[in-house]
């Protein structure tokens, strides 16, 4: 059945969610914060520009089957997409279900212990309080109206051209080491599957961690990539030594643990990539086949 698809933020997730659907023969309307040129190819039918000063013309959300919020809320933790069209969100008649991308980071510094969706959260980064206060706003928005909404806290993404391959390349990079720093990963097409079987089973009000099954550290990666690609072992530099922008210091303060049990349980998720070692041969085995 043809389906009607609105993305706010065709970012990289966004635009690996769009082609799902696409593929499917749906109609995807996306939007980006500027207008592509008329010159400009894009796969999508549809784009439009949405940021600060342009909002949505309304009739756009009016046939909207599923909706994806893929923007992140401002540092203060104000989502644009609430701000601009939260009262036509209320409106739509055919909605069956919105997803909402978060980001793990509204756990904070777990101390070791695994966090599941329940667990309290107490973000210590000012954008993981962002995001709780974005979280919080949409939650709202769908309790007072019955919005069908479904949060998914998602870790760190990664697939085709994202990926620390192309890190490695950088004369700047840098390998940072800790072996007690670690954080989960998710392959963006793992993180599409997900979406799309939660909108197979809609569940009104459901939040879903979207992490791999293998927490790392930082060094542990690199060294992995470096070695597939049979380059020389990076010289690991200790984090309290590394030279790093405040995000990155910010990322490297809380140490997280999370629980990918609900996805699995609640969805039947099998992971196509259960840990970087296998994401990342099925991208390095993608760039070889291209180059025959």
């Amino acid at each position: 059945m043809l389906q009607t698809v609105l993305i706010f933020g065709l970012g990289y997730t966004g635009k690996h969610f769009a082609k799902a659907f696409l593929n499917q023969g749906s109609l995807v309307i996306g939007t980006k914060q500027k207008q592509l040129a008329t010159t400009e190819k894009t796969t999508l039918p549809i784009v439009h520009a949405f940021n600060n000063q342009e909002s949505l013309d309304p009739s756009l959300l009016e046939e909207a089957e599923v909706i994806l919020s893929t923007i992140p809320p401002a540092i203060d933790g104000t989502d644009p997409v609430l701000t601009k069209h939260a009262h036509d969100l209320k409106k739509l008649k055919h909605l069956r279900w919105i997803g909402y991308l978060s980001a793990t980071s509204v756990y904070g510094d777990t101390k070791g212990v695994e966090a599941h969706e329940s667990f309290p959260l107490n973000p210590g980064t000012a954008l993981g309080k962002a995001r709780k206060v974005a979280e919080n706003q949409w939650r709202q928005l769908s309790e007072e109206s019955g919005l069908p909404l479904h949060i998914f806290r998602l870790g760190g993404i990664y697939g085709p051209e994202r990926s620390i391959f192309d890190r490695l390349q950088s004369p700047d990079f840098q390998n940072y080491y800790d072996e007690k720093h670690l954080f989960h990963r998710i392959h963006v097409d793992d993180i599409v599957s997900i979406l799309m079987k939660s909108i197979e089973n809609p569940s009104q009000g459901e939040i879903f961690n979207v992490v791999d099954d293998n927490p790392s550290p930082f060094h542990e990666t690199a060294e992995y990539a470096a070695n597939l690609l049979g380059c020389t072992t990076p010289k690991r530099i200790l984090l309290d030594e590394a030279q790093m922008s405040p995000m990155m210091r910010d990322f490297f303060s809380e140490n997280r643990l999370i629980s990918n049990q609900k996805i699995k349980k609640n969805l039947g998720i099998t992971l196509k990539y259960p840990s970087f070692r296998e994401g990342l041969q099925s991208i390095l085995n993608a760039k070889k086949s291209v180059l025959l």
